[in-house]
């Protein structure tokens, strides 16, 4: 049986356990409170960074980076939907003016409405004169059916083998096309990075590495962008004209850092990841329309065996091959 004094020093005991109980219950509560306040403060930056693009901050960095120019995304679009509040050509290149992507959308559209009634026209008038009876039937048809365009574009090469085969592909259907290449592959293969150039197409900066750049610093940021133009300058004698970062992940930071012309996509043909040249045909089939950035990439096989059904196909829907910066033209 207890004493009252060992009572007494038992409850005491208690009562500072309770006591330190309580305190260690506040100070956890507190903690909580104050990683909740931070955490929310931290969301709210990420939100504000995309805000005009109407993301949550969450999404992966191709969804971020086209979104900052583009505004909102479809999520259940799929294919097309990565461009979906700005309709046709306005929001696929940043407008260098800083001129307004809608508007200058109206006015391509107005231009190309002039350029299709002044087509049809001339086609009519050589329907009048006789003169279509002359040409074979089918190279007329095709000449009065070509006002659409598409820009096919090629990333992370050159390759040794394959780029070859795509470019002599490309020659073949007298297409255009726009590369943008890895620095640390054109000083691999700067003979290959030179015929592209050779063959017309239009080169595009890739970065050196393929990092993400919004994970990087300023300083990397410009490294990665200058000695790539560099290396591509050097081999081709041509700088590079448009930049595609990596990933599609593009900030205001990127944006500032990089000084170029950012150029996204309307069809990705998921090639990386595909099994089978179907898969990648029938993602072009099933999207491909006037004004489309095709994404690509010149360093798998079963893009290049792809290409060849692609471009027969696309070329007999009427489709005009263009670099990226034509199809900004029109």
């Amino acid at each position: 049986m207890e004493s009252p004094a060992e009572s007494r020093t038992t409850t005491n005991r208690k009562e500072r356990g309770r006591e330190l109980g309580s305190k260690r219950r506040f100070y956890i509560l507190g903690v909580m409170i104050v990683i909740a306040v931070l955490l929310f403060i931290s969301g709210t930056a990420n939100r504000n960074s995309y805000g005009k693009a109407g993301l949550t901050g969450d999404e992966p960095p191709a969804v971020r980076g086209m979104s900052y120019f583009y505004g909102k995304i479809n999520a259940a679009s799929g294919q097309k939907g990565l461009l979906a509040e700005h309709g046709s050509h306005g929001s696929r290149l940043q407008m260098k003016d800083g001129g307004s992507a809608g508007n200058k959308t109206v006015e391509r559209e107005k231009k190309g409405s002039t350029v299709r009634e002044k087509a049809k026209k001339d086609a009519d008038h050589r329907d009048d004169t006789g003169e279509n009876s002359r040409l074979d039937g089918k190279s007329a048809e095709r000449k009065k059916m070509k006002f659409k365009r598409v820009a096919l574009t090629f990333d992370d090469g050159p390759h040794p083998e394959h780029t070859e085969k795509i470019l002599k592909l490309l020659k073949k259907y007298n297409a255009k096309a726009t590369f943008f290449m890895l620095g640390s592959n054109v000083e691999k293969y700067p003979a290959i990075a030179a015929k592209i150039a050779k063959e017309g197409h239009e080169l595009g900066n890739h970065t050196w590495n393929h990092f993400d750049l919004t994970a990087r610093d300023d300083e990397k940021i410009t490294e990665e962008i200058a000695e790539t133009n560099r290396i591509i300058e050097k081999a081709t004698g041509q700088k590079p004209t448009v930049f595609r970062p990596p990933y599609g992940a593009m900030n205001e930071q990127v944006e500032t850092a990089v000084k170029m012309m950012p150029v996204m996509w309307t069809v990705d043909t998921l090639d990386w990841k595909a099994s089978a040249p179907q898969e990648i045909i029938e993602m072009v089939r099933n999207n491909a329309e006037d004004g489309s950035i095709i994404l690509m990439h010149d360093i798998h096989e079963v893009t290049v065996e792809a290409l060849a059904v692609i471009l027969e196909y696309l070329d007999g829907e009427g489709f005009d091959f263009v670099t990226v910066s034509e199809l900004e033209k029109y």
